[in-house]
């Protein structure tokens, strides 16, 4: 039976709606897992621009309510029809076509529909996100010459439902990585902060526990005189102080004091042992590194030279310091200026410097061993501190505090310093000055008997023999300084059963930090290796 026109009329709309359907299906998948608005409007200006046989689209966004019209994509336009755009879109209110799809004719009054309708488009789909207008896809004419009709309008309309709910979709997505990010940078924000202020909170009671176990400079003789008067004199500057002298006699001490005396006392007091660390850990002790500046710098971290902000940084053993990290160190003193290692952030320093060392500068910068733009930079005020033998007048007072706060430790009373021992300490030549003094006391206390220290028990003879059969002090055999710690050592840690750490190890016993103690030790051979 042949087909009647109405039975072809049939099948076209069957076609159409099979079509226009196709078309639906094709924009929801290709949009669903788009992310950006802009990348969503030009899938669906290309799918519909195919799907209705138009050779000329263009599509338009507002990023944000306020923000003006944006061209994010375009086809058929020559480049005299989008300067002409642009500049219709240059002098666009806020207020554009409404919300519904809109036929382009010659009479429209609207600005946007006016120009849009002069560079040959046909049909207006505005994008209408919470009530606001945030833009459009305009459609030229057909290549088929025919127009429009309700059906087109009818399926754009569908469109633009999709759409709108992808673009709503995405703005939604765009915000919560917004949120996330932010969220994300202020945890990093409270981490650092959190890890600031531990840092500091660590460095405060490290310094603490140092000055209440460190003590003050004790003693009333001539010599130690002229040096608290020189700290008092240069208490009241910022002037870089560089204290001097053998070791042992107490230039951490005078550090401190220099510190308390000064008006940053209120501040930190931050001490670093130049040649306690590894060359390749200085510059980060000091300046402190970024997460990722090198194998291991799993986060940020502080430098001593920010720990001790306001306060004073004392910087022991400087002729340790590596020259890379002098390099630093004296544009820190120049320009008060320094930065973490692995960081490009300039940060500012208000912290005064006070360094220390028992080795001979001046030669060093001859043998190139230190540069001499930073010696010339530390030697601002030198202060010399005097050996132990030649303050014998001090050593009494400094004996008496040490044993009762070594026999505090020991939980025992304190012994008895006899009047022949009191005179061989006077008497000696005390090499290692007052750590020397401090390390045979204890070992004297840990060797009396009846609670009575005897010349025998601290390892020296009179000045003034008492019998034929007694030797003075002189004609005693003397070890070097080395030898003298390491037998020190080693009577320590005897004494705690090779225990370094906690309320009966070594590193309490002997006042040091167990990091120090550790060093020490394996300086002189005495580091056992450690369970595995």
């Amino acid at each position: 039976m042949p087909e009647t026109p109405s039975d072809l009329a049939g099948d076209d709309d069957l076609q159409r709606r099979l079509f226009e359907l196709q078309a639906l299906h094709d924009i929801s998948r290709d949009i669903d897992p788009l992310q950006a608005p802009t990348a969503i409007l030009r899938v669906v200006g290309l799918t519909v621009a195919g799907t209705l046989g138009t050779p000329l689209t263009v599509g338009l966004w507002r990023p944000q309510v306020e923000a003006p019209l944006e061209r994010v994509f375009s086809m058929g336009l020559a480049d005299r029809a989008q300067d002409d755009l642009v500049a219709t879109l240059a002098d666009t209110p806020q207020e554009q076509t409404g919300a519904t799809v809109l036929r382009l004719t010659p009479t429209a009054s609207e600005p946007l529909a006016a120009g849009l309708y002069q560079g040959g488009f046909r049909l207006w789909i505005p994008w209408i996100l919470d009530g606001q207008p945030r833009g459009g896809l305009g459609l030229g004419g057909r290549l088929s010459d025919t127009s429009y009709n309700d059906d087109d309008v009818h399926l754009l309309e569908t469109i633009q439902s999709l759409v709108q709910q992808a673009l709503h979709n995405a703005e939604l997505y765009q915000a919560q990585q917004t949120a996330n990010a932010e969220l994300a940078r202020l945890n990093q924000m409270l981490e650092h902060q959190v890890q600031d202020r531990t840092d500091a909170l660590d460095a405060a009671t490290q310094a603490l526990s140092q000055d209440a176990e460190e003590g003050e400079l004790l003693g009333g003789s001539p010599a130690l005189q002229r040096v608290m008067h020189q700290l008092r004199g240069v208490a009241a500057t910022d002037l870089t102080v560089l204290l001097l002298g053998q070791t042992g006699t107490g230039k951490s001490l005078a550090a401190r004091a220099l510190h308390k005396m000064s008006p940053r006392r209120d501040g930190p007091c931050i001490t670093v042992n130049c040649g306690a660390l590894p060359d390749h850990l200085v510059e980060s002790e000091l300046f402190g590194h970024e997460k990722g500046a090198f194998t291991g710098a799993t986060a940020r971290k502080i430098g001593k030279v920010e720990l001790a902000q306001e306060g004073t940084l004392f910087l022991d053993e400087i002729g340790d310091l590596p020259f890379d990290a002098q390099v630093k160190l004296l544009r820190l003193l120049e320009e008060r200026v320094f930065e973490r290692v692995g960081g490009t952030q300039t940060l500012e320093s208000q912290v005064r410097i006070v360094a220390a060392t028992n080795r001979d500068l001046e030669t060093m910068v001859q043998a190139k061993e230190f540069r001499d733009d930073l010696f010339y930079r530390l030697q601002v005020f030198p202060v010399e501190l005097p050996p132990l033998r030649e303050r014998p007048e001090d050593i009494p007072l400094l004996a008496q505090i040490m044993l009762e706060r070594f026999a505090q430790r020991l939980h025992r009373p304190a012994p008895v310093l006899l009047p022949e021992a009191l005179k061989a300490l006077q008497a000696a030549l005390w090499p290692g000055n007052v750590r020397e003094l401090e390390h045979a006391l204890q070992r004297a206390v840990l060797i009396c008997t009846d609670d009575q220290i005897a010349t025998a028990d601290v390892g020296l003879t009179p000045s003034v023999p008492t019998s034929p059969s007694r030797t003075t002090a002189a004609e005693v055999p003397l070890v070097s300084l080395a030898e003298n710690e390491r037998r020190h050592l080693q009577q320590a840690l005897q004494a705690c059963d090779g225990t370094l750490y906690g309320e009966k190890g070594a590193a309490r016993l002997l006042q040091v930090h167990p990091e120090t103690l550790r060093y020490r030790l394996k300086k002189h051979g005495l580091l056992r290796p450690r369970r595995r």
